[in-house]
């Protein structure tokens, strides 16, 4: 296994067992010779509750989160062209997708017993909207 398959397990387990799963990681590179790998994966850190909360959207949503890497894209180019009517028409449809985000992590998040307090989501939101702005952001969240 490498670094990013290790890294997207880790990031699939809820955040009060990342560590002790971590750890685990660890012990089987360094069991297994790779110290590099292992002094890699002692370095991801936890995620916050937000990003744990965008994780589980990322690996049960990819058609929502599909349709934010595409209005991202959509609003870019509406940027560079200058088109203000397009762009107010895509702002509209961003509103509307970002509310879609919050409620489907909403609802994983309950659904995952995770905690979704007003300050998780407005971290949902804003990391959203990161995605929506920047394609690496969106690649970022994507990956989970």
């Amino acid at each position: 296994m490498d670094l990013s398959e290790i890294a997207r397990d880790l990031y699939a387990v809820p955040p009060d067992e990342f560590i002790a799963a971590r750890k685990e990681s660890v012990a089987a590179a360094r069991a297994g010779g790779d110290a590099e790998l292992s002094k890699a994966i002692g370095a991801l850190r936890k995620p916050s509750a937000a990003a744990a909360a965008v994780n589980l959207l990322a690996r049960h949503s990819e058609v929502l989160l599909q349709e934010v890497v595409e209005l991202g894209d959509e609003l870019r180019a509406a940027q560079e062209m200058g088109d203000g009517k397009r762009l107010r028409a895509l702002n509209d449809e961003r509103k509307t997708l970002l509310r879609r985000v919050s409620a489907e992590t909403a609802e994983l998040a309950e659904e995952y017993e995770l905690s979704y307090s007003p300050a998780v989501s407005s971290g949902v939101d804003e990391t959203i909207k990161a995605a929506l702005a920047d394609p690496r952001a969106a690649e970022a969240v994507r990956a989970g």
